[in-house]
């Protein structure tokens, strides 16, 4: 009886260790899986606030997983017929690999030779006193956040309606913008549209957002030619110069882009440098190209 219990044990310990050594699957097929790492990977080319919205929502993980799946079936089929191996398959597929490789490489340099956040904090200090003009603002300016269902049929009333209830309930609103809104651009960013100046939205956002008074305060469901909105007055700011606590995080975004930038010109410029064409090839080359599309517009 020991000798079972033993043997049980062992097996299960076997199985435990084999099933950790998989990735787990979210989306598959009998022959195919999509696997968590599938999704972050794929996810590595968006900004990072709207990569984790994108994968924040079981649905869309669901759709985006079916797209993984679908496109991961069709490239082993296209394996299995061979179509990988033509030459101008190979580099095709070369030239993918090589870009995803590039930006792997670029993003790895900026690690170990990009700035500190001392030197990017030194940047936006910099910035902001040497051009003030850049922080001026000549009207006042609101800070807003919305939540927006698309459509102006039952289902999307019924549907903000139900948002307003949750907020009239104590739910928090960047977090139902951020799940159920359908601005692409506010929310990842929990709903906020920043600040603005007066006059800028449409007319419908602009007579609600002017019923608000106090940060914080949010309105009642109104209709737009974009559809349902819940708009949220988060703060005000009069003409003036802004505070460097507004503008730092911002600057030193900016500071860190343009580092970027840099990085990768000079490394650009440096390999451009070395480039020797050929002309006469790069003539041939054209004209052969010309000929052809001369002959297609001709028919």
């Amino acid at each position: 009886m020991r000798m079972k219990f033993v043997s049980l044990t062992v097996g299960m310990s076997l199985s435990l260790v084999v099933s950790a050594a998989q990735p787990q699957a979210l989306v598959w097929t009998s022959t195919q899986q999509v696997t968590a790492q599938d999704f972050e990977a794929d996810a590595l080319s968006l900004p990072s606030n709207v990569r984790y919205h994108a994968l924040s929502d079981p649905f869309k993980v669901e759709i985006v997983g079916q797209g993984l799946l679908v496109r991961t079936t069709l490239a082993k089929q296209a394996r299995e017929k061979g179509l990988d191996k033509g030459d101008l398959a190979q580099i095709r597929l070369r030239q993918v690999q090589e870009t995803a490789l590039m930006d792997l490489l670029l993003e790895d340099l900026f690690k170990a030779q990009g700035p500190s956040e001392a030197d990017l904090l030194k940047y936006a200090e910099n910035e902001y006193k040497h051009n003030p003009e850049r922080f001026k603002l000549p009207a006042d300016e609101r800070k807003a956040s919305h939540i927006l269902i698309v459509g102006t049929d039952e289902e999307a009333k019924k549907a903000i309606d139900d948002l307003y209830q949750q907020l009239q309930k104590g739910a928090d609103f960047g977090e139902l913008a951020f799940k159920f809104s359908k601005d692409p651009g506010s929310a990842p960013n929990y709903g906020s549209l920043g600040y603005f100046p007066r006059g800028t939205m449409v007319p419908e956002f602009e007579t609600e957002l002017d019923k608000l008074k106090k940060n914080g305060e949010y309105s009642k469901p109104f209709q737009s030619s974009f559809g349902w909105h819940i708009v949220r007055l988060d703060d005000s700011r009069d003409a003036g110069m802004l505070p460097f606590e507004q503008v730092r995080d911002n600057l030193i975004a900016e500071g860190r882009a343009k580092a970027f930038k840099d990085l990768r010109d000079t490394l650009v410029q440096k390999i451009i440098a070395e480039a020797k064409p050929e002309k006469d090839a790069i003539e041939a080359f054209a004209k052969k190209n010309k000929e052809l599309a001369d002959k297609q517009r001709a028919k």
